[in-house]
């Protein structure tokens, strides 16, 4: 079976809502995947170690919404993060301070669940793709970059390599307008997985190293300062005492 474009992350001890969260999605396997934690460590623990989700659901228990401290990890971990919290009867007045996208009052209507589903796709666009005849569809905030071979294209993303026949220019074309840039003329860029400028070289999100040619480099270096990816001298956010 191919992988869903969008996974979704239920952090949530209620073994019943997750029997019940996994049949809704069942419905739409072709486009959401799952994947079920008991506690906030097991989560963090994933992300830490690169596991990324488009949507989180978090549940609250006893009437305490998750810590604050929790919910700012994730986010530091993923920016873009479409938290949803879940809470029993009503939402805790401290759930509304942590940053959470959309609230599910338990027990809630299968058809609120199913528009969150809808709501947090339309955040993440897709990125299609011809492969062995057949059109896959991935996530475009889980690519981190194109890289051109010739006639060849690879697809990098957080965990997957793709590699299709095209041409670097077109797919230039095809995605500038939605958050790529061209950082060498065998790279193209997702801007959103740049952590920052190390030399002549980019800093990905997960360590990785682009070369960065220098023509380009006065074009990329004011969108990552935007993106408080860099500070004012240039240096990664990461080792940035005031990013």
């Amino acid at each position: 079976m191919s992988k869903a474009p969008y996974t979704m992350a239920v952090c949530e001890g209620d073994e019943a809502l997750h029997n019940r969260i996994a049949s809704l999605v069942a419905a739409r396997s072709e486009t959401w995947s799952l994947r079920f934690f008991f506690s906030k460590g097991d989560l963090l623990d994933a992300l830490e170690a690169g596991s990324r989700y488009q949507l989180y659901l978090l549940g609250a228990g006893s009437g305490n919404p998750p810590c604050p401290e929790f919910c700012r990890r994730i986010r530091l971990l993923e920016k873009e993060a479409y938290l949803v919290l879940a809470a029993p009867g009503r939402i805790p007045p401290a759930g509304y301070a942590l940053g959470f996208r959309d609230y599910l009052i338990r027990p809630f209507p299968d058809e609120d669940f199913l528009r969150i589903l809808d709501r947090a796709a339309l955040r993440y666009p897709l990125y299609s793709l011809m492969m062995k005849g057949m059109c896959k569809l991935l996530s475009l905030g889980e690519i981190l970059y194109l890289e051109s071979f010739g006639r060849k294209l690879v697809i990098r993303t957080r965990g997957e390599r793709y590699e299709i026949y095209g041409s670097i220019e077109k797919e230039e074309r095809r995605l500038s307008s939605r958050g790529f840039v061209r950082i060498h003329r065998s790279y193209l860029l997702n801007l959103q997985a740049a952590d920052g400028l190390q030399g002549n070289q980019v800093l990905l999100c997960n360590g990785e190293l682009l070369p960065l040619s220098r023509l380009r480099r006065k074009k990329l270096h004011p969108l990552l300062r935007r993106k408080g990816a860099i500070g004012d001298m240039g240096m990664t956010s990461r080792d940035n005492p005031l990013a």
